[in-house]
């Protein structure tokens, strides 16, 4: 990583994610109790920026689509550890992810598909995005795109980043 000011990072697929931890093997119809629960927030890029955050101590501001209850959770995480926040408000609910670990099994993964994005919510988070590169030095992309993005999402984002005067990319 390049030396920096701050980073940008852009998380289009954000999740709450819920690990349970069951002490026997998981059976199919059976009811399990959990030894123990614990939630954090997900998302590539937002992993990105704590490990940025905390492990290099570098400015970060996380961005992407957040909505509902979990949305607002994943953002409390994310300003609880450090993380400028910048998500662009969706009417629909953020993902969760439900991690199941076993003592013996190891883990089950379970990802929801993500908040259905509007053509309009589209919209003003490739806005609001793109009004927040020039205050960051670099831009990292990261995951899954949530459903309803246009295809090209991604590629937008980079060419604006690649046309920008030089302010949001790391060389």
């Amino acid at each position: 990583l390049c030396e920096m000011a701050s980073t940008l990072t852009l998380c289009a697929n954000p999740a709450l994610d819920i690990t349970v931890l069951v002490g026997s093997i998981l059976a199919p119809g059976q009811v399990h109790r959990a030894k123990r629960k614990l939630i954090t927030c997900g998302g590539k890029a937002n992993n990105v920026a704590l490990a940025i955050h905390k492990c290099l101590h570098r400015t970060v501001t996380a961005s992407g689509v957040v909505g509902g209850a979990a949305g607002s959770k994943v953002v409390e995480l994310l300003e609880k550890d450090g993380v400028t926040c910048s998500f662009s408000e969706v009417s629909t609910e953020t993902r969760s992810t439900y991690v199941l670990v076993s003592d013996k099994d190891g883990q089950t993964v379970i990802n929801e598909n993500g908040p259905e994005v509007t053509a309009a919510e589209a919209s003003t988070f490739y806005s609001d995005f793109v009004r927040l590169c020039p205050s960051h030095a670099a831009v990292v992309i990261a995951g899954s795109m949530a459903p309803g993005l246009p295809p090209d999402f991604f590629a937008r984002i980079v060419d604006h980043v690649l046309r920008s005067d030089g302010s949001s990319i790391c060389r």
